[in-house]
């Protein structure tokens, strides 16, 4: 394993160099580094980071969501400077992320729950369930808890396959379910609501002017 500090150090100096943009000091401690470090003077950037981030403790996490593409955004976002960063790849739903550390991927997950983005986030190593979101604004551990800052995310015991097949038990789906699935019902339903009490309304209206009516009629 690489010194860390030297292949950061000379990272940083060898892309200074690409750009041209190498003073004389940094030219000598860049020649002394190499000297001293032989074995990677033939080495490119790119190879000095890919060797860089193997002595890193990433924390890898599989992200599954219909729809992916505003979370890797904001991923991207993030942490695309990084010199670990990887471009994400997404295959039938799914993106493989990867983290500095556990508490940066619990913040990015939380807050992309509060962005009201629904996913499942499953542990690449066992395939089971870390953490979901509804789309509601919240975040939950795979057992079903709401996520608090400072919480961390670990697998359940359900699979990603057992979570989904949860999901589609007719137990789970509620009128609630759909109308956050859907705000549009509410709104309709709201609307057909209103519809028929003015309807009712006009009906009873109308009945009570006509025995009125009759009333009258009767009298005379």
């Amino acid at each position: 394993m690489h010194d860390k500090k030297v292949l950061e150090r000379l990272i940083v100096l060898r892309q200074l160099e690409e750009k041209k943009q190498l003073e004389d000091k940094q030219m000598q401690e860049l020649n002394q580094l190499i000297e001293k470090n032989s074995h990677l003077a033939k080495m490119s950037v790119l190879e000095m980071q890919e060797e860089l981030a193997k002595g890193r403790d990433l924390q890898q996490a599989d992200i599954v969501s219909k729809n992916l593409d505003p979370i890797i955004e904001d991923y991207k976002k993030q942490f695309g400077k990084e010199d670990w960063y990887k471009e994400p790849k997404v295959e039938n739903g799914k993106v493989t992320l990867e983290f500095p550390s556990k508490e940066a991927l619990s913040d990015f997950m939380q807050k992309q729950a509060e962005l009201n983005r629904p996913f499942v986030l499953v542990d690449q190593a066992t395939n089971k369930v870390m953490a979901y979101s509804k789309g509601d604004g919240t975040l939950f551990h795979g057992d079903g808890k709401p996520f608090v800052k400072g919480d961390e995310l670990k697998p359940c015991g359900v699979d990603i396959e057992e979570y989904r097949k949860q999901q589609r038990s007719p137990s789970n789906l509620s009128p609630m379910a759909e109308t956050v699935k859907d705000p549009s019902n509410a709104i309709q339903s709201a609307e057909l609501l209103s519809s028929k009490d003015e309807h009712a309304e006009k009906e009873d209206s109308d009945t009570f002017d006509n025995d009125k009516q009759s009333d009258m009629q009767f009298g005379s």
